[in-house]
């Protein structure tokens, strides 16, 4: 997407969908219709930090040109979303599409109201009717918690199911929870569909917080993985854990937990969004957060970003997160060699690092020399590491069958390491600094690209 005329716009990614200005976070609805591809986000336009958001909306026939669309959800005035449209997803039944989504009423928390709404839209998903009545009006008395958002819907063998996120009681697990329905209008709710600290979270390092949002639920015939953004209110220095698989079975009851991974090895990657394509591939965004100050997001014309599109499957029960096949088509010139040092070649580019166990490090510098990012590797895995401590330092990452590739994408500010075993991990480069020049120490040769989005 182009970036904005303001003094930022060298900092603002060119590949990542980015709000058209101010505030973005979730992505949403992500779906796959009549050619095109739809994506939509929460976004508060009004100023730098988050606000009773709004769903914005972006197209696309081949997932590397965006084209931003009017916006789908805007709160209504005296509705069951007065206080935002929160995040959701996109259903397609019968060629008439909807979206299902958070319905909030209330700024604090003891007197908000998480309901679930529905909007139908025309047929190319560009204009959208909200319907009166919400689908279920808010968290029923026996859940014990307001927190009740962010549903995905889905059909399975028995029927159409609904999954939202939640917490226990006390707030110490995080939890989805599960209605059922046959018509997409009258929703039973079933209660819990799985609650955190069960077999596989157990003996698991993994965090799993104390709220769960945005469930996701992929299924395959290797295995299924249920997706929840982990959250933990208690930690202010940095209350977004992350994003968690829970690997095993879905079953028409719950989910059988046997294994639980991170999603994204890094430290900003939130909100996971994911459809599957006409090609049956499961496709997946996530939101990008800034680690601005307040004074740095003042001063900037645009706050957090989408992540360029994700497959992900499920193999030998493990989650592999790989880049979409698509993603090289930004690829403009024939690589060059990168042996030691040399300017980054324009905001965006690509270096890929060949399999090999001999220890080396890729150095992402800003004009004036100072080290803003460092991808270490060696016989035993990879690891991310800023210059300065971080609330959530991202956590070393061990090969699965032996040492795999590494491409590592640079827009801007943004960067995403992925690694052909199938683990990624994000980075935000802090104080909004673009990377200027590229050392490489090691004795292994790396390729570099340049990126840009195709030309019509």
């Amino acid at each position: 997407m182009a970036p904005s005329s303001t003094s930022d716009a060298n900092d603002r990614p060119c590949l990542h969908v980015t709000a058209a200005r101010n505030w973005c976070n979730d992505p949403n609805g992500p779906v796959h219709h009549a050619g095109r591809f739809h994506l939509f986000f929460q976004s508060f336009a009004d100023a730098p930090h988050w606000g009773p958001p709004s769903w914005g909306h972006v197209s696309s026939t081949d997932l590397l040109c965006w084209e931003r669309e009017p916006d789908a959800l805007t709160p209504s005035a005296d509705g069951p979303d007065r206080d935002g449209c929160w995040s959701g997803c996109c259903v397609v039944i019968d060629d008439v599409p909807l979206l299902i989504y958070t319905a909030v009423t209330g700024t604090e928390e003891a007197t908000r109201t998480e309901a679930v709404a529905v909007a139908q839209g025309s047929p190319d998903l560009r204009h959208w009717e909200v319907r009166p009545e919400p689908l279920i009006a808010g968290p029923p008395p026996e859940l014990g918690t307001v927190h009740h958002r962010d549903p995905f819907v889905l059909r399975d063998e028995v029927g159409w199911l609904l999954l939202l996120g939640s917490t226990t009681a006390d707030a110490s697990r995080g939890r989805v929870v599960a209605y059922r329905s046959t018509d997409l209008d009258r929703w039973r709710y079933l209660g819990d569909h799985l609650v955190g600290d069960q077999a596989g979270d157990q003996t698991s390092e993994v965090d799993t917080g104390r709220l769960w949002e945005c469930p996701q639920l992929l299924r395959t015939p290797r295995g299924d993985a249920l997706l929840v953004a982990v959250q933990d209110p208690e930690r202010t220095d940095q209350p977004l854990r992350g994003v968690v698989a829970h690997l095993g079975a879905h079953t028409t009851t719950g989910f059988e937990v046997r294994r639980v991974e991170r999603v994204d090895h890094g430290d900003v990657w939130y909100a996971p969004a994911i459809t599957r394509d006409a090609a049956g591939r499961w496709l997946c965004w996530g939101w990008v957060q800034d680690p601005l100050t307040a004074a740095e997001a003042a001063a900037t014309s645009h706050v957090g970003a989408l992540s360029l599109p994700r497959v992900l499957d499920v193999e030998a029960g493990t989650l592999t997160v790989r880049p979409a096949p698509e993603l090289v088509g930004l690829r403009v010139d024939r690589p060059q060699s990168l042996t030691t040092t040399l300017p980054a070649p324009g905001p965006a580019h690509e270096i890929v690092l060949p399999a090999d166990s001999a220890p080396r490090e890729l150095v992402l510098l800003a004009a004036s020399g100072a080290p803003l990012l460092t991808l270490a590797t060696d016989a035993d895995g990879w690891q991310l590491h800023y210059p300065e401590p971080v609330a959530v330092p991202p956590p070393p990452v061990a090969w699965r069958d032996g040492p795999a590739q590494l491409r590592v994408l640079v827009d801007a500010t943004v960067v995403e390491v992925f690694a052909g075993d199938g683990r990624a991990a994000t980075a935000r480069l802090r104080g909004r600094r673009t990377v200027q020049t590229l050392g490489l120490h090691g004795s292994v040769d790396a390729r570099l690209h340049r990126l840009a989005l195709p030309v019509a």
